[in-house]
């Protein structure tokens, strides 16, 4: 399993690499990105994700804590 992920990563490296040869330096007229936006989109991911997680953990907590004192009056 890990050979084929070792085997992906060359290809993706040797693949970005074509791609960099054969692209044409940007024109002046064309502003160019200044930043990677994958590094924005996982930051966004993982945000999104501790969201959730947080909103369902606090929500068990709300329903646990409200079933334990409902059961400890009778």
């Amino acid at each position: 399993m890990a050979i084929y992920f070792i085997r992906a990563k060359r290809a993706a490296t040797e693949q970005a690499r074509r791609r960099a040869e054969t692209m044409r330096p940007a024109s002046t007229s064309q502003p160019r990105d200044m930043f990677d936006r994958g590094i924005v989109m996982e930051f966004a991911a993982v945000i999104f994700q501790v969201f959730w997680l947080s909103l369902f953990s606090g929500t068990f907590l709300l329903l646990f804590a409200w079933t334990f004192r409902s059961l400890s009056f009778r």
